[in-house]
């Protein structure tokens, strides 16, 4: 997947650092972070069928443009990961 992608299972079963994910489970939420050293490298293996939501950083960016209380939030958001 792109670098700096949030994904959400929709449907399926994969791994990540040894823990199974089913449907509703998220990673990539380091996506917020612009240092790349902070950010989680691990791959993901998909250990059935997988449907995924991906959200990339540039979308999200866009998206809170107009909206000043959600990019204090996201800001908050970044603060906390980091």
């Amino acid at each position: 997947l792109a670098e700096r992608t949030l994904c959400i299972i929709r449907r399926g079963v994969c791994a990540l650092k040894g823990r199974v994910m089913v449907s509703g489970d998220v990673w990539g939420e380091d996506m917020l972070l612009s240092n790349e050293r902070l950010r989680v490298t691990s791959v993901v293996r998909s250990l059935s069928y997988l449907s995924l939501l991906k959200l990339h950083m540039q979308a999200l960016a866009e998206a809170v443009i107009n909206f000043p209380e959600a990019r204090a939030r996201l800001r908050w958001a970044q603060v906390q990961l980091a």
